[in-house]
């Protein structure tokens, strides 16, 4: 009988364990800064050979793909960020393919943070932070910035390029 009650809680054990491992194989804590481009690429569906440019904050973090012959007619993006309360990681809030994100510069907020994403078909050259701050970008190379403050674009004619709220 006691040999029959050491299997059943063995048996129990190894079964509540192996229901442990696959809850957290499914991230519901939050998926890692390691772990999100892998994350993105999956759930977006895109293309093992396209680039990604990303961006993270303390409490956003944003990816955005694209083919790496310099297209920028197809592109993908994912933005994440962490739930208040107990969590480690990030989570997915948004993601797809916006039209804005090709012509100008579209811009997510949560919790303070501001996650700014662009093709930058538009020639943005630099970004400049409410703080007076300027950030050098790359012209016609997309991007992905992170800041807690509002930022203005810049192409290089120093005309000021429309960022819309996604």
């Amino acid at each position: 009988m006691v040999k029959t009650w050491k299997k059943v809680l063995l048996c129990g054990a190894v079964l509540a364990l192996l229901g442990f491992l696959w809850i957290w194989s499914q991230d519901p804590f939050g998926v890692s800064l390691e772990k999100m481009e892998a994350d993105a690429r999956q759930s977006q569906q895109v293309p093992e050979g396209w680039a990604c440019a990303s961006d993270a904050g303390e409490e956003t973090a944003g990816l955005l793909f694209y083919p790496r012959d310099g297209g920028t007619d197809d592109f993908a993006f994912s933005v994440y960020a962490r739930n208040s309360g107990f969590s480690f990681g990030y989570f997915f809030r948004a993601g797809g393919r916006l039209g804005t994100i090709a012509d100008t510069a579209a811009v997510y907020e949560e919790d303070g943070e501001r996650v700014y994403l662009s093709m930058n078909t538009a020639g943005i050259c630099r970004a400049v932070t409410g703080g007076g701050e300027t950030i050098p970008i790359e012209p016609g190379a997309p991007f992905i910035l992170v800041r807690e403050e509002a930022v203005e674009f810049y192409n290089e004619n120093g005309e000021i390029v429309p960022c819309y709220n996604m």
